[in-house]
């Protein structure tokens, strides 16, 4: 289909309401729009990297799929494999490694999703915050915290 420029209308890539979650997945999203040319564009992407760094899972956007990986499931995603650098991505039938390789990532990026979206942003404390509330300090251009903890019941006391 992407081949033929044809794509269903009903695409789930054009649809507002499906979260297209992936590691650089406004590049492949780019790559499709070429590719298929839709009459819609494809919104709802979702760079996993950057939702991670929102969570201050990681210090920093440049981190690989295995890297979000290892520290968000504690999982080891292979990505030293010759189908990582196939010329054979661009054929038209792919083989059962490349498709095993595909679903991995695929399958890595909704687990880190999902794990994800379980972990709120840190927001700033409400002026009375309840003894419990979590505290992270962050340093002055708040990239790197510095420390963690909570408030502690006895502060009301």
């Amino acid at each position: 289909m992407v081949m033929g420029g044809k794509l269903p209308q009903q695409l789930l890539l054009s649809h507002p309401n499906i979260v297209k979650a992936g590691h650089l997945v406004d590049a492949d999203l780019k790559f499709l729009k070429a590719a298929c040319q839709p009459h819609n564009p494809f919104i709802g992407s979702l760079d996993l990297a950057k939702y991670a760094k929102d969570r201050r899972v990681v210090s920093s956007t440049k981190c690989g799929l295995a890297d979000l990986c290892a520290v968000v499931l504690g999982k080891r995603l292979n990505k030293n494999v010759p189908e990582r650098i196939s010329e054979a991505w661009e054929n038209e039938v792919l083989t059962e490694n490349q498709i095993a390789y595909a679903a991995c990532d695929a399958y890595a990026c909704l687990c880190i999703y999902e794990k994800l979206s379980t972990i709120e942003t840190p927001q700033p404390l409400p002026p009375q915050p309840v003894p419990a509330t979590p505290i992270l300090l962050l340093n002055a251009d708040n990239t790197t915290v510095i420390a963690c903890g909570e408030i502690l019941r006895h502060m009301y006391d």
